[in-house]
């Protein structure tokens, strides 16, 4: 050990040392054709889907969320925004960018902020997913209600992230929370409505993949094995999980480029998702503001969910009402 004093170096411990010696696992290489045999005898068959430009409106939802602990009191707090659009493949000003051209007209939105109290002071973390959810699909369901009065209609109800994902979390947590009931309720009504789609931003499952003895992720897996309008389905807990292979795509800001292909994967709660999947994908290929695995209208309102930050609220709410903060925050004080 060495002596503490003031003027600390740690000299045997050095950052620089660690970034140079740095190292990461050379990418294993695999040859496409035999990954696709591999899956083809574990049942995974490669379809193809062929995108078709057909007019859709569609009721997209996201929702951001805060919690704040303080010494006697735990709060929350949700932003839940749904955005209607109709893609009739027409070109649009993007009223939001200004500068730019989207295939989708009559947007209008709605949105609810929300805060409360978590009572007991317990688990907030998972309890903090659990109110987001509820709040979120509560938010889509009335929306979807009420759109569907009128002449506008909802062909498709698009989700930000994984069904199954959501699915799976909701039903691993502790029966004793009544948030989760309220979000398995809230869930469950979206998905009476069957053209629910979720389109993932990022994935990182590895199920397929480990099914097949591999150490990599199932987006990895089919980057390898799928050529462009390719794709595999897993069904799990009735929600076809789809792994596709986008084209290439012009770059807006280069347009003597083009993007390589790459694999998204998005999830559908009908079983008879074929023509959803063309359409959807037909107004994915018609979108050229920007490269991304989801539709315009998620993005629309993910962004919107984060105009009002819900972590302000909170941080407003507690100095209005004078809660006493953590011990940490004191001696900061």
């Amino acid at each position: 050990m060495e002596p503490l004093h003031s003027d600390i170096h740690f000299g045997g411990c050095s950052a620089t040392d660690l970034i140079d010696s740095f190292t990461v696992a050379d990418i294993e290489k695999h040859d496409a054709e035999s990954l696709i045999n591999l899956l083809s005898s574990n049942g995974f068959d490669i379809k193809t889907v062929k995108p078709n430009r057909e007019e859709f409106s569609s009721l997209a939802c996201d929702c951001s969320s805060a919690s704040r602990r303080y010494r006697y009191n735990a709060l929350w707090a949700t932003h839940a925004v749904a955005v209607y659009s109709k893609y009739d493949m027409d070109c649009h000003n993007d009223k939001i960018v200004g500068h730019s051209e989207i295939p989708y007209a009559d947007l209008s939105y709605v949105n609810e902020l929300k805060a409360g109290e978590f009572t007991p002071y317990s688990e907030i973390d998972v309890r903090m997913n659990l109110i987001r959810v509820t709040n979120e699909f509560n938010l889509m369901n009335n929306a979807f209600g009420e759109l569907k009065e009128t002449a506008s209609g909802v062909d498709v109800i698009l989700c930000d992230g994984g069904l199954s994902t959501v699915n799976e979390r909701i039903n691993r947590e502790s029966d004793e929370f009544e948030e989760k009931n309220e979000a398995k309720q809230a869930f469950e009504n979206v998905l009476k409505n069957s053209n629910v789609v979720g389109l993932v931003e990022d994935s990182f499952a590895s199920d397929i993949s480990s099914e097949l003895g591999l150490k990599m992720t199932n987006i990895n897996l089919f980057d390898i094995c799928l050529k462009p309008f390719e794709y595999i389905v897993k069904k799990s807990n009735g929600i076809n999980i789809c792994y596709l292979n986008l084209p290439p795509k012009s770059i807006p800001y280069l347009p003597e480029k083009k993007s390589p292909s790459f694999t998204v994967r998005w999830e559908f709660a009908a079983n008879d998702f074929e023509n959803l999947f063309s359409n959807i994908l037909g107004a994915w290929l018609d979108e050229d503001d920007l490269l991304h695995p989801q539709l315009y209208p998620i993005r629309i309102a993910d962004y919107l969910s984060r105009r009002i930050k819900a972590g302000g609220v909170l941080d407003s709410i507690c100095e209005n009402i004078d809660l006493e903060p953590l011990f940490r925050q004191k001696r900061i004080v």
